[in-house]
C-alpha cells in the first residue's frame, strides 16, 4: 500500500449537465427597489450536478440573478427591508458577470485588482464569488462522483478514512463535504471539515492532528464566510432554519466586520504553517493523482513546491478527458529526484466518469 496523493482541479467538480434540455431559458419583468421598470432574460447551461466551468460563469451568473430576481417577485419583498440585501446580492453579481465578460477569466480580473491595490473591489469580488458558489451548490446537486468516492474508500464506518490518503484542492467549493454528508450525518460544514482533517489557506493555524492521517488541503481555501473570533464556517448547507436559500446567503454575504471570507487565490501568500503542514502530509507520496486540473500559470508557484515536496514520486496518473494536453505541464515541474532517481511514470486517463482510484490504494 503506497502514499497517495490526490490534486484536484475545477473539472473534479463539473458534474453533469442536461442532455435533453442542455440550455436553461427565462426571461422576468419586474421593477426595481426605485420603482423602475426592468427586464432580465438569458440562456445559460442547465447544469444538474455539480458546479460550473469557467467559460460558464457570465451565463450561469446571470441565471443566478434571475433567480434572485423571481425570488422578491414571488414573495413580494420589495418593500420589505431584505429587499434591499437581495438587490446588493443581485447588483454584486452584475457588475461580476460583467467583469468575468471583460477577461479571460475571473481570477485575470482579480489579479488586476490584487496589483493595482483597489482593495475594496478585491474584498467585493471575493464576498460576490463566495455567495455565487454557495447558491450554485444549494441549487444543484452535487456532483456524484464524490459520492463514489467517498463509497469506495471509507471503511466499515463513515469515520474509517484511509491513513494513506491526502487530497489537495484547488477548488473553491464544498463538494467533498456536501458528499461526505450523506455518511457523516447530522452533521453541520465544521464538523464535516473537522472529521475530514481540512486544512484551509485563509483559517489560520489549526491542527487537527500531528499523525499520518487522510486530510484534505484548500490550496485557494473555500468560497464561505467565517466568524473572526470562532474561525468557523458560517454554514449555508447543513444548517437548520427557516430561511430560504438565497435569503440565508444574501445574510451570510452582507458586508460584516464580524466575518471574513476564506476565499483566496494563488497569489496570496500563504502562512509558513500552512506551506509546513502541505509538506509534512505529502512528504512520503510514490503516488499522485491529477483530476480535472490544467495547470494554470497563475498556480505556478505553488504547483512547483507541491511537486519538490513530494520527491519520492513514482507514478503520476493523469485523469481527464484530454490528459494530453495537460501532460507536458507536469512534465515540465518534474524535479532532478522524479527523472534521475525515481524515474517517475506518467499514466493517462481519459475516462471521467469516477475519480481514479489506483492500484496502489
Amino acid at each position: 500500500m503506497g502514499n497517495v496523493v490526490y490534486l484536484f482541479g475545477a473539472g473534479a467538480s463539473y458534474g453533469v449537465r442536461d442532455k435533453q434540455a442542455p440550455r436553461l431559458d427565462y426571461s422576468l419583468e419586474y421593477r426595481d427597489y426605485k420603482g423602475v421598470h426592468q427586464e432580465i432574460k438569458g440562456s445559460a447551461p442547465n447544469i444538474i450536478e455539480g458546479l460550473p466551468v469557467v467559460s460558464e460563469l457570465p451565463e450561469r451568473m446571470d441565471y443566478v440573478r434571475y433567480l434572485i430576481k423571481k425570488e422578491i417577485k414571488d414573495f413580494a419583498i420589495d418593500a420589505k427591508p431584505e429587499a434591499s440585501m437581495f438587490e446588493d446580492l443581485e447588483e454584486n453579481l452584475a457588475w461580476l458577470q460583467e467583469a468575468s465578460r471583460g477577461h479571460a477569466t475571473v481570477d485575470t480580473f482579480a489579479k488586476k485588482l490584487w496589483i493595482t491595490h483597489r482593495d475594496e473591489e478585491y474584498k467585493r469580488l471575493k464576498h460576490t464569488l463566495s455567495a455565487y458558489f454557495m447558491l450554485e451548490q444549494l441549487f444543484n446537486k452535487t456532483d456524484k462522483r464524490y459520492d463514489a468516492f467517498f463509497a469506495s474508500i471509507l471503511g466499515e464506518e463513515a469515520v474509517d478514512l484511509p491513513s494513506n490518503v491526502c487530497i489537495l484542492s484547488w477548488n473553491y467549493d464544498c463538494q467533498f463535504e456536501l458528499a461526505y454528508s450523506e455518511y457523516y450525518r447530522h452533521a453541520g460544514l465544521n464538523d464535516l471539515e473537522n472529521q475530514l482533517h481540512f486544512y484551509h489557506k485563509t483559517l489560520g493555524n489549526v491542527n487537527y492532528h500531528d499523525d499520518q492521517k487522510f486530510s484534505i488541503i484548500k490550496l485557494n481555501g473555500s468560497a464561505f464566510m467565517y466568524d473572526l473570533s470562532t474561525r468557523d464556517a458560517v454554514d449555508p448547507f447543513l444548517i437548520q432554519d427557516s430561511m430560504r436559500d438565497i435569503a440565508r446567503v444574501a445574510s451570510i454575504c452582507q458586508d460584516n466586520s464580524s466575518k471574513g471570507c476564506a476565499l483566496s487565490f494563488a497569489w496570496e501568500q500563504s502562512n509558513t504553517w500552512f506551506t509546513d503542514r502541505i509538506q509534512k502530509n505529502i512528504a512520503n507520496a510514490d503516488t499522485l493523482v491529477v483530476i480535472g486540473y490544467s495547470f494554470p500559470y497563475f498556480n505556478r508557484s505553488m504547483d512547483k513546491f507541491l511537486f519538490q515536496s513530494m520527491p519520492g514520486l513514482k507514478k503520476i496518473y493523469l485523469q481527464d478527458i484530454d490528459p494530453d494536453t495537460i501532460e507536458q505541464s507536469v512534465t515540465n515541474l518534474l524535479t532532478a529526484s522524479h527523472t534521475t532517481v525515481n524515474k517517475t511514470k506518467t499514466e493517462k486517463k481519459y475516462h471521467t466518469q469516477q475519480f481514479y482510484l489506483p492500484p496502489e490504494l
